[in-house]
C-alpha cells in the first residue's frame, strides 16, 4: 500500500498543473496559466477568486507610468510577536512595560483592580507561539485608522514613551472583527491556490482604492500560510504592451508600505519598505484601453506576491483580548500625544 501511495504522489507531482517543484503542497497548488493554449489548465473562477472584479468592475489599463499616494499616511511600529515579553516585562523600577504603566495609571484613575500586565502574561503570552504570530494585523489597521502618537506624555506622574503609546493603542485593535478581504486565504491545503490573489484582481483593487479614492489599504504580503498584514500607502506601476503578443501587457508595480519592524522607543513617522511585483495582464485592446480578462505572476513574483488585500473600513469597533484593558482609559493616556 505504501508503494502504491508513493507512485500516486509521484504522478501528482509530475502533473503539468504545477509550474515547478518550487511550490510544495504546503504552499497550495500553483496553476500555470497560459491564455494562448486552450488545452492548458485554467485558474478557478467565481466570487472567491474574482471578488474585486465583481465589486469594482472590469479592469481597464493603458500604457504608461502611473503613481498614486494615500491622503492619510500610516505609521511604523513594532508588531509585538506573541512569544515576546515586551508588553508586560518590567526591567527595573524606572523601566516599566507598557502594561505596567497602564495599570498604574488606571489605578490612579479609579480602576482599583487594574491588572492588564498579569493578564497578558498569564493568558495571552505564548513562549512557543509560531514565530510569525503577533499583532501585525492590529497595528496595520490602527495605523490607517488612527493618527500616530508622536509625543511622549506624562499622566499622573507616569511617563509614557511613544512606543508605549503605540503598544497600548495597537492592543485596542487586536480583537477588532474586521472582515472583507479580497483573495483566498492560503491555509496550505491542497485545494488552496498559491497564485491567488491574482495580479489582475490585485491591480484592479489598488486602482480602485489608491488611484481613485486616495485611500491606504491593508495587504498580506506573504503568499504562503503565514500572515503579514501591512498598510500600503503608495503604488507606482509601469505598463507596457508586449512586443510579441497583442493580447498581453507587461506590468511592473512598486508598492510602498510602512514597516512593522521598528523598535526605537521614540520613532515617529514611516519607515518605508518597497516591494516589486512583476506580472502580465491578458485581454484585448479596445477604444477604452486594454480590457483585462486575466493575469499571471511572473519572475520572482510567482513566489513572492500578496495573499490577500483589504480596503480601509469606514469605521470599526475596537476591542482587546486583554480583558483588563479599557479603551476609554487608553484614550485618556493618548490625549495630548498627537
Amino acid at each position: 500500500m505504501r508503494v502504491i501511495n508513493f507512485l500516486i504522489l509521484g504522478l501528482l507531482l509530475s502533473s503539468s498543473t504545477f509550474a515547478s517543484f518550487d511550490y510544495p503542497h504546503t504552499y497550495g497548488n500553483y496553476v500555470e496559466i497560459n491564455y494562448d493554449d486552450k488545452h492548458a489548465p485554467i485558474r478557478p473562477t467565481g466570487s472567491e477568486h474574482e471578488a474585486v472584479t465583481e465589486k469594482y468592475g472590469k479592469l481597464i489599463v493603458e500604457e504608461g507610468d502611473f503613481t498614486a499616494e494615500a491622503d492619510f499616511k500610516p505609521w511604523s511600529s513594532w508588531w509585538f510577536p506573541k512569544f515576546e515579553k515586551t508588553m508586560f516585562e518590567d526591567k527595573g523600577r524606572n523601566r516599566l512595560s507598557p502594561l505596567s504603566k497602564y495599570d498604574r495609571f488606571a489605578r490612579k484613575s479609579g480602576q482599583r483592580r487594574a491588572d492588564a500586565r498579569n493578564f497578558e502574561e498569564n493568558n495571552l503570552y505564548q513562549d512557543r507561539a509560531p514565530l510569525w504570530v503577533g499583532l501585525c494585523d492590529a497595528w496595520a489597521l490602527a495605523s490607517i485608522m488612527e493618527v500616530e502618537p508622536k509625543r511622549p506624555v506624562r499622566k499622573k506622574g507616569i511617563y509614557f514613551e511613544v512606543k508605549d503609546l503605540k503598544a497600548l493603542l495597537i492592543k485596542t485593535y487586536a480583537k477588532t472583527d474586521f472582515k472583507g478581504h479580497f483573495g483566498q486565504r492560503n491555509n496550505g491545503q491542497w485545494d488552496d491556490h498559491y497564485e491567488d490573489i491574482y495580479p489582475d484582481q490585485f491591480h484592479k483593487f489598488f486602482q480602485a482604492q489608491l488611484f481613485r479614492k486616495g485611500k491606504p489599504f491593508l495587504m498580506d504580503y506573504e503568499a504562503g500560510v503565514e500572515v503579514w498584514n501591512v498598510p500600503v500607502f503608495k503604488v507606482k506601476t509601469k505598463i507596457t504592451a508586449d512586443p510579441n503578443r497583442n493580447n498581453v501587457v507587461n506590468v511592473k508595480t512598486f508598492v510602498w508600505y510602512a514597516s512593522p519592524f521598528v523598535q526605537e522607543v521614540a520613532f515617529v513617522g514611516i519607515k518605508p519598505i518597497i516591494k516589486l511585483y512583476d506580472y502580465q495582464l491578458f485581454g484585448r485592446w479596445t477604444r477604452r484601453g486594454f480590457e483585462v480578462n486575466g493575469g499571471q505572476w511572473m519572475k520572482q513574483s510567482r513566489r513572492d506576491h500578496p495573499d490577500f488585500v483589504m480596503a480601509k473600513p469606514s469605521d470599526v469597533e475596537r476591542g482587546s483580548f486583554n480583558k483588563e484593558i479599557q479603551i476609554d482609559m487608553v484614550d485618556k493616556i493618548l490625549k495630548g500625544s498627537r
